[in-house]
């Protein structure tokens, strides 16, 4: 009685097998990129928020010291911050009447990402 020969068999096997982990690999480099994207994403908001908090913070400080108009704009040292390629303008402004409010201007770059982000807020009455 002859056997029948399998030769094609195992290398079958093998083909189904790389196929399977090539099918993988490629569900699982689309999802690290995008996990990748999310993630500079949400360093660039994160950075915007903490130079628009600095920007406020010295806004406060500031217009609880300085005493007079104070429209112009001053550019903050963020060298500290850690925000890559980032940067923060105040302008202080006293309106007759109201109190003084702060327009805060952040920017903050991280690869093709670009946040510029512009908020005004009203600051608390001086002591």
């Amino acid at each position: 009685m002859m056997r029948p020969r399998h030769r094609g068999a195992i290398l079958l096997y093998v083909l189904v097998i790389l196929s399977l982990v090539g099918g993988a690999a490629l569900i699982l480099t689309a999802a690290c990129g995008e996990m990748a994207f999310e993630s500079r994403e949400a360093y660039v908001e994160a950075c915007g928020r903490d130079l628009v908090a600095s920007g406020l913070a010295w806004a406060e400080h500031h217009a609880a010291t300085q005493e007079g108009p104070l429209a112009t704009e001053k550019t903050l040292d963020v060298a500290e911050l850690a925000a890559p390629r980032g940067a923060v303008a105040v302008t202080i402004r006293r309106v007759a009447g109201r109190k003084a409010e702060a327009v805060v201007h952040a920017t903050c770059r991280r690869g093709r990402r670009l946040l510029d982000r512009r908020d005004t807020c009203e600051l608390p009455d001086s002591p």
